[in-house]
């Protein structure tokens, strides 16, 4: 009970909660034991991380988090044409996810603020390809590209 509430019984310095619970369960079973199947990919990833960085097994920040995920973008690419892909999408969103917690986010937090972003810029373009008459399903993909990138301009001024 002690070990648990150092901010009311005065035990030293403060622990947060989780990363205690996390020691104590590796302790008795594994840091990874009960980790719950029904989240989403996105935070069940995000959860596994939290518990193995509690018991030590963590980059010392951020940095080391982007060139994993450099090192995991690269065999992605390596492997477009191969049955291995999935696997390696796979690392590279793990690695990906980790970046997102030691840059001090959660990754659902940043992809929905990617998505709302996206759908804005998006939303934009279709608004200027109108205001230009510019059929986006008969549009070249050269065109939506430079409608995309008068949209980004604009947001920037």
């Amino acid at each position: 009970m002690i070990t648990r509430h150092p901010d009311v019984f005065g035990a030293g310095e403060h622990q947060e909660w989780e990363a205690l619970k996390n020691r104590e369960r590796a302790k008795d079973t594994g840091v990874l034991t009960g980790l719950t199947k029904g989240l989403d990919p996105l935070t069940r990833s995000y959860r596994i991380q939290e518990r193995v960085a509690s018991v030590g097994f963590d980059w010392d920040d951020a940095r080391g988090a982007l060139d994993k995920a450099s090192e995991e973008l690269e065999e992605a690419g390596n492997a477009l044409d191969s049955e291995d892909f999935i696997e390696e999408v796979g690392d590279l969103l793990f690695a990906c996810v980790n970046l997102a917690r030691l840059g001090g986010s959660h990754p659902t937090t940043a992809l929905e603020r990617a998505n709302s972003k996206f759908v804005g810029r998006f939303e934009k373009l279709e608004s200027l390809a109108r205001k230009k008459d510019i059929d986006l399903s008969a549009a070249s993909l050269a065109t939506l590209n430079k409608l995309w990138d008068e949209v980004k301009s604009e947001e920037r001024q």
